[in-house]
């Protein structure tokens, strides 16, 4: 305590202090990889929700979905509501438009 060193009872074994890594599975994991990748880069066109700095209770945090206009860094987009934002405070928008049409396709005929 205030940089002064602890002297203890007993010594603690050389294993104890060892930092933790990630899990194997969690790296391998679908939901983990799906995270990473939905955040950027993004092109200028595609449409992104934007999370919101405080919400009420009852209301969704993330906003409707908005077009990125400009690209102003390697993490950081204008969007339609004229606002810069982060990569990190955005994820990507998918229409289900999109994702329902391949599997449409996919369906035998009755």
């Amino acid at each position: 305590m205030f940089n002064r060193p602890l002297r203890l009872p007993f010594q603690i074994p050389a294993s104890a202090h060892r930092t933790r890594s990630p899990s194997p599975q969690l790296a391998t994991s679908a939901s983990y990889a799906q995270g990473l990748h939905s955040r950027g880069p993004y092109r200028v066109g595609d449409r992104v929700f934007a999370r919101r700095p405080q919400v009420l209770k009852g209301q969704s945090p993330w906003s409707k979905p908005l077009a990125v206009l400009k690209v102003l860094g390697n993490w950081i987009y204008r969007l339609s509501n004229s606002q810069a934002w982060n990569a990190r405070k955005l994820r990507r928008y998918l229409e289900l438009r999109r994702l329902f049409s391949t599997t449409m396709r996919l369906q035998h005929p009755l």
